[in-house]
């Protein structure tokens, strides 16, 4: 009966150590999610979270950017185009009784279009074009349910398109900072863009300037 009894115990035991096995199994796999992967904790989740609005913010700011300065550009080229087309009607000299003048806008054709053709407006400005749609495609998948999960892919294509930026405009670029600050009701977040700066966005590049957060004092340097 002894032998008995202890054969008995040994089987209830075994299967209670397999059933435990069975349920800590079950609880390992509802912890680790499908996939086989655990879930991410909250300090993970709320860094992906930032990622993702890096990626919003500055692809907003890029796209502002690459659209300004198709505009400007593609103002540049129409104006080139005008004065062309003008100057160099058969109008402008029957209206010009000064053989010196005439000859002087006579000129004018030849030297818009120089311009024109060397500083390449056109083409650049549809590099700009294509350049802020790929940004505001970046920022439309950021922008979608659950992007968080792969934040790093996003955050790296990011990178990508920095590579094929231009050299950049500072002043244009802290102006396009300010406005995506400002469309996200936080305007104290900007920079302090001094007018002189905002009138030659598009003209100098300002390389090595430093423009303050409005929250910093100003500094006797320009």
């Amino acid at each position: 009966m002894g032998d008995e009894q202890v054969g008995r115990d040994r089987e209830e035991g075994a299967a209670t150590g397999t059933e435990a096995a069975a349920e800590t199994d079950i609880s390992t796999q509802d912890a680790e999610g499908r996939g086989g992967r655990a879930p991410a904790g909250p300090e993970a989740t709320t860094e992906a979270a930032e990622a993702v609005d890096d990626v919003v913010f500055h692809g907003m700011r890029c796209a502002i950017v690459h659209q300004a300065r198709e505009g400007f550009l593609d103002a540049c080229h129409r104006l080139g185009m005008f004065l062309v087309l003008v100057s160099g009607s058969g109008a402008v000299y029957a209206l010009t009784h000064n053989k010196d003048y005439a000859l002087l806008v006579a000129m004018v054709p030849a030297v818009v279009g120089a311009l024109d053709m060397a500083l390449n407006f056109s083409t650049r400005a549809r590099q700009h074009a294509e350049l802020h749609r790929r940004y505001l495609e970046l920022v439309a998948e950021a922008q979608r349910s659950g992007a968080e999960s792969h934040a790093a892919d996003l955050n790296a294509r990011l990178t990508l398109l920095y590579a094929q930026e231009p050299p950049d405009y500072k002043a244009l670029d802290a102006l396009a900072h300010n406005q995506v600050c400002e469309g996200r009701g936080r305007g104290e977040c900007g920079l302090r863009v001094a007018p002189p700066y905002r009138l030659l966005r598009h003209v100098f590049r300002f390389q090595g300037k430093t423009f303050l957060p409005k929250e910093e004092p100003e500094s006797g340097e320009g």
